[in-house]
C-alpha cells in the first residue's frame, strides 16, 4: 500500500500518537477530506479537523487514520446533519483493501464524502 506523503499546509499538524507506555486515546473530530481525484473508487486521500487539544488543526493520510483506528490508538468521529457518528474500518471483500466508513446512522450516502475539502 503506497502512503500519501503530501506536505501539510502551514499551521496544520499531524496527530501525534501516544508515546510508548501512554495508553491515552483521543477522540478526534473529522471535519474535512481531501479526495484523490475522479477515479471510480472515490477514495479519500486525507482527512482533517481540529486538534483534540484545541491547538490548531490536524491533517493525516487515510492510511494513518485507518492504522490509528485498527490499532486502537485514536477514535475518529464526524457530524452529519447534527448527529455524531463514529468512523470505522472495513475491509473490501474482493480487493482486501481497508477503507473508512461511518457507523450505521440511517444516512444512505457516504457521510465522509459529504464533508468539505480540506
Amino acid at each position: 500500500m503506497q502512503e500519501n506523503r503530501t506536505p501539510l499546509a502551514r499551521g496544520v499538524k499531524a496527530i501525534v500518537p501516544p508515546s510508548k507506555g501512554d495508553d491515552t486515546m483521543s477522540d478526534v473530530r473529522v471535519t474535512c477530506i481531501k479526495r484523490d481525484g475522479a477515479d471510480a473508487d472515490r477514495r479519500i486521500d486525507r482527512l482533517g479537523g481540529p486538534q483534540p487539544d484545541g491547538d490548531g488543526n490536524w491533517n493525516q493520510s487515510i492510511d494513518d487514520v485507518i492504522n490509528y483506528i485498527r490499532n486502537g490508538t485514536h477514535r475518529f468521529w464526524t457530524s452529519v446533519s447534527g448527529k455524531s457518528v463514529w468512523l470505522q474500518v472495513k475491509q473490501h471483500p474482493t480487493s482486501g483493501r481497508y477503507y473508512l466508513t461511518t457507523q450505521g446512522d440511517g444516512f444512505p450516502p457516504n457521510n465522509l464524502l459529504s464533508l468539505p475539502e480540506c
